[in-house]
């Protein structure tokens, strides 16, 4: 992913890079300017908004992509690096490297996050898996709506179910 290249000797310390950033990672007093890696959402914003060039495009790794296959089955795994705080862009790489194959199975984080949304985006439709409990339900409701927004039809299967549960 992206991550921002602070050069001192460009920074004039006007803030603009600052201000910008909605996600408060760089940080610009009248002595210094302070990036903090945490905060930062890899959006790119700064660079564009320093007038001094002052700011560079670097890269940091925030996991790897694993391939393998066992017989006819092939299959790809992003492992996001510990601590890491957004596996999104990861999920986006392992997306873009699928083969075109007939039957592709994506398995993804439960719940509406950026990463399961990543993951089911483009998809020809979706089996979601709930737990019959208050929660789950609850969940299901937002992914039902997530896949409703993104178009894409699903089945809903209940997992630990005893075939009496109401939804």
């Amino acid at each position: 992913v992206f991550v921002p290249l602070l050069d001192k000797n460009k920074c004039i310390l006007c803030g603009k890079c600052a201000d910008m950033c909605s996600f408060g990672a760089l940080l610009c007093t009248d002595q210094a300017l302070t990036y903090f890696q945490g905060l930062c959402r890899s959006c790119g914003l700064c660079v564009l908004a320093c007038p001094h060039k002052a700011i560079g495009e670097g890269k940091k790794s925030i996991g790897t992509i694993q391939a393998g296959r066992k017989s006819r089955i092939s299959f790809l795994q992003g492992r996001l690096h510990p601590g890491e705080r957004s596996g999104s862009p990861l999920v986006r790489k392992v997306v873009a490297q699928i083969p075109d194959h007939r039957i592709v199975i994506r398995d993804c984080p439960p719940g509406t996050s950026c990463t399961a949304t990543e993951a089911v985006r483009g998809a020809d439709s979706a089996l979601v898996v709930m737990e019959p409990t208050p929660f789950g339900r609850h969940d299901v409701a937002l992914v039902a709506r997530l896949l409703k927004d993104l178009s894409i039809p699903f089945d809903l299967i209940i997992n630990k179910g005893d075939g009496e549960d109401a939804l």
